[in-house]
């Protein structure tokens, strides 16, 4: 990257949460032997040349060793003007794939030498269809996609802000990534699973607590406090029931602690709600409280109680409870006790609760609308007056009409007849402002009921229609076998013209297949060797469904068997490189890396160690084993000062052995 500087869009803040912006240049090419371009960005990013969407990127990488892709561009670039345009997103949030520093892209074109990198030159402008307000897809992964093609006009394109040379700035150490892109392979619905009408209910919401206590920290921790309390007066129209039942909220109306159903006079009530779940992997609380029948909220208070701000490292996780998360979470829940009294009077000024938070309305209460499809209530199968059997869209072709429901949404549930994972791709005629909801699961069971992984585990996104035809392919990858197709909001007819998943794994084939005498044997080599390609990217990852992290036990498995069935082994040398360079984060190698939960599993660490052996035993790289070896001799020795220095070879667990020391400060020689 000679001339490229790291550039991104004039009205953004760098380090703002889930920003998205597109970038773009003209360039004239006449002839040229080969054109190559080099990209890469902080967190995410999507090429196109000409139109022609070429990857998305970057790999899994720690800031200190931070890589870009190369593609070569030849076959697209035609003579005369030509045009690359990117769409670009920082997280600004932890995930357990990257460490996101401030948002940045940084590209450069290689026209046989002459060489066209981002600068001022090139323009930029915030990418609005992706809304900004989402909440996080799981805690191992971004903010969750939901696109407006309402607001898809022209962007405001302006001069794009430089902010650093290529080799300064937050990422270190740049290099070209090594292994291949992953597949575009489209896979098309087998067949139509089945349609519903679904009760429809008021959009469900979360509050991302998290953010609020800690704004712009990029963690992905239990031990992250979240002493966040948010107060309200609700005015009742007259005496009803109303249930207050929370497992997430510690909750007081009028000065009284309520858990369950309350029974409120015909007035205006004050309500406070305190975190209740102080610590954990759960960055944002569900809030059901929000929509009331016959009641409605007065202005939202938001206060932060700094006493009982916390935030440390989840290093000892596995290993005992941690003291001071303890000592604090005891001190809140003393003083909520007390605190949750202090407001009985709607006329009363709200009591001091901490300092007060300027919150706008759509983060504080952030739409989950996969809440939506996790709360579903299916009334029972659509019928050919609502869905249009003739043509059902089976294989991807064809096309379905689906007419409005007075007071219901419709759903359609395609099988993708096994296990996929990439990116959605979809066509539709719509009214402006219909909203189709898709989601991915594994499984259904046979009596119907649908396998879900937990309430903060969001796999699906939303897209709100602009009026005639939309097109549209997903900006997030993401895995299942069912995909359910909620349209809501629906004003109109409907009519799904395409629906499809362009599959994005890593690029590799079977060399060695296993068949015997007994079918299904056969059939379980297959579905075992179909989920260890969804499991490989540009690093082993272990759950394709909401996980997608480089496990560094579940690699060294992964490589046992990607060994023999491929016999490749970039993606085994890359998962472990990374692990070796998470010892300049830890005392021994990261269970999850790069990440930001920080955490430790020691069996993983010395999995890691043996992998590298197996490694060079599979591959016969030496080069590999002699760069990696000395990070074997670290994690080692690491282990045994950290063990010592947190009193772990203490109690009767350790006294059963018979304790020897070693020196690991001696030089290998590898023959």
């Amino acid at each position: 990257m000679k001339t490229a500087k790291w550039i991104w869009c004039a009205e953004q803040d760098v380090r703002d949460y889930n920003l998205a912006a597109i970038f773009r240049k003209d360039f004239n090419a006449d002839v040229v032997s080969k054109a190559v371009l080099r990209i890469t960005a902080d967190s995410r990013y999507r090429v196109s040349i000409n139109g022609t969407w070429i990857n998305d990127g970057p790999g899994k990488a720690y800031p200190e060793h931070w890589k870009y892709d190369v593609y070569n561009i030849s076959h697209l670039l035609k003579n005369g003007a030509n045009r690359i345009e990117i769409i670009a997103r920082y997280y600004g949030i932890g995930t357990f794939h990257q460490i996101p520093q401030q948002a940045g892209l940084l590209a450069e074109i290689d026209l046989d030498g002459e060489l066209i990198g981002t600068d001022s030159s090139w323009e930029g402008a915030p990418y609005e269809p992706l809304r900004k307000w989402s909440p996080k897809v799981s805690v191992q992964m971004e903010p969750a996609e939901s696109f407006d093609a309402r607001i898809s006009g022209k962007p405001d394109w302006k001069p794009a802000v430089e902010m650093f040379a290529a080799d300064k700035g937050p990422w270190k150490d740049l290099s070209a990534r090594g292994s291949r892109p992953l597949t575009k392979h489209v896979c098309k619905p087998k067949s139509m699973h089945g349609s519903a009408e679904l009760k429809r209910k008021p959009q469900p919401v979360c509050v991302p607590v998290v953010q609020i206590a800690h704004p712009g920290v990029i963690e992905a921790n239990h031990n992250t406090s979240k002493p966040v309390i948010l107060a309200s007066v609700l005015s009742v129209g007259k005496s009803r029931v109303v249930d207050f039942t929370s497992e997430k909220w510690f909750i007081s109306v009028d000065g009284t602690p309520v858990n369950g159903e309350v029974e409120l006079e015909k007035g205006s009530h004050t309500v406070l709600f305190f975190c209740e779940s102080f610590f954990g992997h759960d960055k944002e609380f569900a809030f059901p409280f929000l929509n009331i029948d016959g009641c409605s909220w007065g202005e939202w208070k938001v206060f932060v109680n700094d006493k009982y701000i916390f935030r440390d490292d989840d290093l000892r996780w596995f290993w005992f409870t941690h003291p001071e998360v303890e000592r604090v979470r005891s001190e809140w829940f003393a003083w909520i006790n007390k605190a949750s009294g202090s407001w009985k009077n709607p006329e009363e000024e709200i009591p001091e609760l901490g300092r007060e938070a300027d919150i706008p309305f759509d983060l504080l209460f952030m739409e989950d609308y996969t809440a939506d499809f996790a709360e579903r209530e299916p009334l029972g199968p659509a019928d050919s007056n609502v869905v249009n059997e003739t043509g059902i869209c089976e294989g991807g072709k064809g096309s379905v009409t689906v007419n409005p429901v007075k007071g219901r949404d419709v759903e359609l549930c395609y099988d993708m007849g096994e296990q996929c994972c990439g990116f959605f791709k979809f066509s539709f005629k719509a009214a402006e402002g219909t909203v189709l909801d898709m989601h991915l699961v594994e499984y259904i069971t046979p009596e119907g009921v649908v396998q879900h992984t937990a309430e903060h585990n969001r796999n699906g996104m939303r897209y709100i229609s602009r009026d005639g035809l939309n097109e549209y392919t997903s900006l997030k990858r993401r895995s299942g076998r069912f995909l359910f197709v909620s349209i809501r909001n629906q004003t109109g007819p409907v009519e799904l013209v395409s629906m499809e998943m362009i599959e994005s794994n890593a690029d590799v084939k079977p060399v060695a297949r296993f068949r015997c005498s007994d079918e299904k044997l056969d059939l379980v080599w297959d579905a075992c060797e179909r989920t260890l390609r969804m499991g490989m990217e540009d690093t082993f990852t272990d759950c394709s469904l909401y996980e997608q992290s480089l496990w560094i036990g579940d690699a060294r498995n992964q490589a046992q068997y990607a060994f023999n069935v491929y016999c490749g082994y970039d993606i085994s040398e890359r998962s472990l490189e990374l692990g070796a360079q998470s010892l300049d984060r830890f005392p021994i190698v990261g269970c999850q890396v790069p990440s930001g939960w920080d955490c430790l599993l020691p069996a993983w660490s010395f999995l890691w160690g043996i992998h590298v052996w197996e490694h060079y035993f599979y591959s016969g790289d030496e080069r590999s084993l002699r760069k990696l070896w000395p990070a074997v001799l670290r994690n080692i020795d690491g282990a045994f000062k950290y063990i010592d220095e947190n009193g772990l070879f203490s109690g009767p667990f350790w006294n059963m052995f018979d304790w020897v020391p070693i020196d690991c400060e001696h030089e290998t020689v590898i023959h």
